[in-house]
């Protein structure tokens, strides 16, 4: 069992660096994770994004928070809105624009760790988020020195060939009332990670567990949620980050009146099979979950059967 303990970041905390015009937070290290990932948040002003590049020593996983972007993979190009998630591999050319007309914020999951030591060598500290640096060369050197250290090369004259077709729909899910869009699939990141989101509505819950097999990311896009970590309780309100390492007993509950909506994470990849095989399809959101009382007896065996140890017996 993990030893690590809960890493609870709230809103407007994280480390804070300019990256040209670009704010980038650090919410979990390559340390706070054994080196298998790290998770920084972008805030990328309207017009803003990097220029394009390749990452030779870790992919990618955006989690779009807020915003449209423009997005670039290898020869495509293709619009991204808040709610999408996009697995960037290493090795191929990407970038985004924000073309919107307000600040655009992407949650970014790198694997393996260490994006978090580039972030804090090239770009600069940021001792006032609302005062956006204007781009100077000494800047962009400090950038340009940081990527050939760290395993970036930037190709600004890269240009795409074609626009990239539609994305499949996500599939949608109910569990346990639970309405759940799985947005990326073990097979789809290289079996780093499985990335959903989650909307828990007034009443809602999942009952105290621990992972036996994965780590465990949240982050609160909308709403309050009550999560209970280790025996603690934490209310997490929208822009808190929850890092929970294999091991770790946790749970959360939606007390509020309104919709909580949650970005969910586990890493390795695979628990997308769990949403698979205790959901029921959803296939009309406005209709709700179906009316049908949970056999919390076969919820505990799909608990098990997917490594999955529950803390108290689920009730409803």
């Amino acid at each position: 069992m993990n030893s690590a303990r809960c890493n609870v970041v709230l809103p407007g905390e994280g480390s804070k660096h300019w990256a040209l015009t670009d704010l980038v937070s650090t919410y979990v290290t390559a340390e706070q994770s054994g080196g298998a990932y790290s998770v920084i948040e972008t805030v990328a002003q309207p017009g803003g994004g990097p220029p394009p590049h390749r990452h030779n020593r870790e992919d990618e996983i955006f989690y779009i928070l807020e915003g449209s972007f423009e997005m670039l993979l290898g020869e495509q190009t293709f619009a991204a809105s808040a709610g999408e998630s996009i697995f960037l591999p290493r090795g191929v050319v990407h970038t985004f624009r924000n073309i919107g007309a307000a600040p655009g914020r992407i949650l970014v999951v790198t694997v393996p760790g260490g994006f978090d030591a580039f972030v804090a060598d090239a770009g600069v500290p940021c001792a006032d988020p609302a005062a956006v640096p204007q781009v100077t060369q000494a800047a962009i050197e400090k950038l340009q020195a940081a990527c050939a250290r760290h395993g970036l090369e930037i190709d600004p004259h890269w240009q795409p060939k074609r626009s990239a077709p539609a994305a499949a729909k996500p599939r949608e899910l109910w569990v346990l009332g639970l309405h759940i869009r799985l947005l990326l699939l073990k097979e789809q990141t290289n079996g780093s990670f499985s990335v959903a989101q989650i909307t828990a509505h007034p009443g809602n819950f999942v009952p105290p567990h621990r992972h036996k097999l994965e780590d465990e990311i949240f982050y609160v896009v909308e709403g309050t949620a009550e999560f209970e970590l280790e025996g603690r309780t934490i209310t997490a309100e929208a822009g808190t980050l929850i890092h929970i390492p294999r091991g770790c007993v946790h749970g959360f509950r939606n007390t509020t009146q309104r919709p909580v909506r949650l970005a969910n994470f586990h890493t390795p990849g695979g628990f997308d099979r769990f949403f698979a095989e205790c959901g029921i399809e959803c296939r009309d959101l406005d209709q709700g979950p179906p009316d049908i009382e949970p056999d919390m007896e076969q919820f505990a065996a799909i608990c098990r059967k997917h490594g999955m140890e529950l803390a108290v017996p689920a009730t409803v």
